[in-house]
């Protein structure tokens, strides 16, 4: 059996992926309308919510913003936190991209919070990343990285 090439010896990692972000950042007291406007003005459709700390403790997506603003809630007077959503999840920049997929796999996710070891923001990591990710191992090496994954990639 021929010997792995050193390309597919490397356990790639987030870290070693060029992180596209895709969004805004937003502090979790700014006025819906504040973070409205921002995300209009950068033509993303996500903006990270960031606290006091800095660390990102939530998202929010335009289309949750048009709920509001067609159920006739004054965005001027809701604060960005009253409406995100806390529910994500973060990968430490270390983790290998198998792993990534795992999750992709099982929990139906379509983008990470890439953080360092400390828990502080580093990026963020959609799933157009991890297809980037794998046209370019499969470039360099050949071979599909990693042999299955969701069929929705």
């Amino acid at each position: 059996m021929p010997e792995p090439s050193p390309m597919e010896q490397t356990i790639l990692r987030v870290k070693d992926m060029q992180i596209r972000d895709e969004h805004v950042t937003v502090h979790e007291d700014d006025s819906l309308r504040d973070t409205s406007r921002k995300m209009y003005s950068a033509r993303f459709g996500i903006a990270l919510v960031v606290g006091k700390d800095e660390r990102v403790v939530g998202i929010l997506r335009s289309e949750t913003i048009l709920e509001h603003v067609l159920a006739g809630k004054d965005i001027a007077a809701l604060k960005t936190r009253e409406i995100m959503d806390a529910r994500f999840t973060e990968v430490e920049e270390h983790t290998e991209l198998r792993e990534l997929t795992e999750l992709l796999k099982e929990d139906r996710h379509h983008f990470f919070i890439v953080t360092d070891v400390e828990g502080r923001y580093v990026g963020f990591f959609s799933t157009g990343d991890l297809r980037h990710a794998r046209e370019l191992v499969r470039k360099l090496t050949g071979r599909f990285y990693p042999a299955e994954g969701p069929r929705s990639l």
